[in-house]
């Protein structure tokens, strides 16, 4: 029976995940924040940055912001995972802390196979879980953080190069993500035909432009839904048709329904009442 967890720990200003018996295969799409998680059943085979692996049990998974990827189930058994969300702000803040200088690392590798430290991470998510001691918890995601960005990331990442075309393609969906974006408009704001900028877009960022957009905008709808906002108003905000719509890319991208990820918030804001 298929269990998925989403927890935010306002401690560690991070979210946490877990998905337990899921079968769900997850179209290519990008998050604009860091995924770090390891298998904990199941192998899947996943597909990021146009390198493909067959992930299994003990392997860890670190995913930076844009970063494309696709994945589906391996054989019988589902999937059992979890998973730690941290967004550029934060990572920042985090580095920081780590390193004495604050920067966006970029993991150089996107799957460490039987990863040692593994318990590392397990122990975050279990503190996490379990309301575990602040200062606990600090030096768990710590002691993690150092070990990964010395291993797996560049100090000073490679800007990544885009076409001046592409460029103004994707500052324009980012601005515009509550209208209806076309071909024929990006076409008008870039000066390159439509074909011409398909081909050039999804060969640079590894998504086509719409899969670019409906990503803007589920993660536009999470910071909306975070401010306690319908589901409705989301939908309506973000740009889709209607809000079965805005629920089913929001599972399909994020793992989770809409109202799940609500009510992590609606349940930190109801502790911190009981708290005061």
């Amino acid at each position: 029976m298929e269990k998925r967890t989403v927890i935010f720990d306002s401690d560690l200003s991070i979210e946490a995940y877990r998905f337990e018996g899921i079968k769900q295969k997850f179209p290519n799409h990008f998050h604009e924040f860091y995924v770090l998680g390891f298998i904990e059943g199941g192998r899947r085979y996943l597909s990021c940055k146009q390198k493909e692996y067959i992930t299994d049990v003990g392997d860890l998974l670190l995913i930076n912001p844009y970063d494309n990827h696709f994945c589906e189930q391996v054989g019988v058994e589902p999937l059992d995972y979890r998973s730690i969300h941290i967004t550029p702000e934060r990572m920042r803040e985090l580095t920081e802390a780590v390193t004495g200088h604050g920067f966006l690392p970029e993991f150089t590798q996107n799957v460490v196979t039987n990863y040692e430290e593994l318990s590392d991470l397990k122990a975050i998510h279990t503190l996490i879980n379990t309301a575990g001691d602040k200062l606990e918890k600090q030096e768990a995601l710590y002691l993690f953080l150092k070990d990964v960005l010395e291993k797996y990331t560049r100090n000073q990442p490679e800007e990544r190069q885009l076409s001046q075309g592409v460029e103004q393609a994707c500052r324009f969906i980012e601005e515009h993500f509550t209208e209806q974006v076309t071909l024929e408009r990006l076409s008008e704001e870039t000066g390159i035909n439509p074909f011409t900028m398909i081909r050039h877009f999804t060969k640079e960022k590894n998504v086509t432009p719409h899969q670019y957009l409906t990503t803007i905008r589920i993660g536009a709808g999470r910071k909306f839904l975070e401010q306690g906002m319908s589901l409705l108003e989301v939908a309506g905000h973000c740009g889709f048709a209607d809000q079965s719509h805005f629920s089913r890319c929001f599972k399909q991208l994020i793992g989770v329904t809409p109202k799940q990820y609500m009510n992590i918030f609606m349940w930190e804001e109801s502790n911190e009442k009981s708290g005061d």
